[in-house]
């Protein structure tokens, strides 16, 4: 071989090491947070007299992971699932499965907006958008629910899914298998004793209330009755959660005013047994860890005609309050054990 030709060998000997290189370097290192996260549903038995496309009761749950990145990876964050596609469950427009689902069941990923996000086709499998990414201070965050699109299969399901950018920055320490969050969920026997609620809307009439009664924030003041109604399967444990309509990401005890309102510097609380309930996006919340929080309210056992006690008052919530019309609205949802 000639010089010239070794030469020009090993040149692209040098090029093609060059490429290898290159190839192999799959992410930045430049975003952390609390991964790998397991989000486990608890186990539920669903229903038997739930229709088909109804959210199974006490399988929701919000998830929150806040990362912080020392550079911003400029493009969404996306939740992907390598390993199969995200796809329609059929007859539903957004009902969606995955390898790793049991018969029977389908999933919804829905923003703390409540908007379902749309999976979309990524690499060999499937992602959903989770929002855009920054310098700083970032969340990947969202709410998880099953959904009964037949009769369903007792037994496990899940699966695992990555938060990363366009694959070339991961969620945490630039590793795929440190930046996963595992959507887990057991289903049990499908007979359950459940309630059905009579008063599926209440409207609560607020008194008329002066501003001098506030003295400053956390001040409450004009308590009222009201009630839900329920017929209750024998020894049925039902819990209740609720969620702020006007802002489904609120998770503390006031309810944030709705469109149409207003007044200012006031919110309105649901009381049970006299206690301010927490708003949730979801009964279960996994935050910084695998252990869930919950905001749900444990009724009891009940049987029969039953009437849930619950009331409603003014709460201050800013310096000063401006006087004007109050609306809020709260979204109840029914779970058993």
């Amino acid at each position: 071989m000639s010089n010239a030709l070794l030469s020009l060998f090993k040149k692209m000997l040098l090029i093609a090491a060059a490429c290898a290189s290159t190839s192999t370097f799959a992410a930045y290192s430049d975003c952390s947070g609390p991964l790998p996260l397991t989000v486990s549903l608890p186990a539920v038995s669903v229903p038997a007299n739930l229709p088909v496309g109804q959210t199974i009761p006490g399988a929701t749950a919000t998830f929150a992971v806040p990362l912080t990145c020392t550079v911003n990876p400029v493009g969404d964050w996306y939740l992907a699932v390598y390993s199969s596609r995200l796809t329609l469950v059929p007859g539903f427009t957004d009902v969606y499965t995955t390898s790793g689902m049991t018969a029977g069941i389908g999933f919804r990923i829905r923003s703390t907006a409540g908007t379902v996000l749309v999976p979309f086709d990524y690499g060999a499998g499937g992602a959903v958008n989770v929002g855009p990414s920054q310098l700083g201070a970032n969340v990947l965050q969202g709410v998880f629910e099953l959904v009964k699109t037949g009769t369903p299969a007792v037994g496990s399901g899940g699966f695992p899914a990555v938060g990363t950018v366009n694959a070339r920055e991961y969620a945490n320490a630039g590793n795929q298998s440190s930046s996963t969050i595992n959507f887990n969920y057991t289903i049990l026997n499908n007979s359950i004793p459940s309630c059905s609620v009579t008063t599926t809307d209440v409207a609560v009439s607020m008194p008329y209330t002066k501003t001098s009664a506030f003295q400053g924030v956390g001040t409450t003041t004009a308590v009222t009755s009201l009630n839900l109604g329920m017929v209750c399967d024998a020894n049925a444990h039902p819990s209740i959660s609720f969620m702020d309509s006007a802002n489904p990401s609120n998770q503390s005890n006031a309810l944030t005013l709705a469109p149409g309102s207003t007044a200012t510097g006031v919110g309105v609380q649901i009381l049970y047994q006299s206690i301010p309930v927490m708003f949730s996006p979801g009964v279960y919340s996994y935050t910084t860890s695998n252990t869930p929080t919950t905001n749900g309210v444990a009724l009891g056992t009940l049987s029969g005609t039953q009437t849930v006690p619950l009331q409603a008052r003014y709460i201050q919530t800013g310096p000063s309050v401006t006087p004007g019309m109050i609306k809020a609205v709260a979204t109840f949802t029914m779970n058993y054990n």
